[in-house]
């Protein structure tokens, strides 16, 4: 069972947030990855690019007040909302925490 944190201290940009997430956790085609919230989307949800390594139980987001600055707060909800609808998924077997 595999477990990643992305400790978001010192995150400035959207920018620097996926280069903490893809330095953070073990991805299957990283480079692929599209590097946006969509991406992240079909990553944790469906497997897609830059979706975590097999086995994987929980990615936890740390240290996350930072991100509220971005996109006046729309990137941080929608993260938020990312973790509530893995969740909610009764087929989900990756927990997705925005701490």
């Amino acid at each position: 069972m595999s477990k990643f944190i992305v400790d978001c201290t010192n995150i400035k940009s959207e920018e620097e947030f996926w280069d903490k997430y893809l330095s953070s956790v073990d991805t299957v085609e990283g480079d692929l990855f599209g590097r946006n919230l969509d991406a992240l989307w079909d990553a944790l949800h469906a497997g897609g690019p830059g979706a975590p390594i097999e086995g994987t139980k929980l990615i936890s987001v740390r240290n996350s007040d930072s991100l509220k600055s971005f996109r006046e707060g729309l990137f941080y909800d929608h993260l938020k909302q990312i973790s509530y609808d893995l969740r909610s998924d009764p087929g989900s077997l990756l927990s997705f925490r925005v701490l």
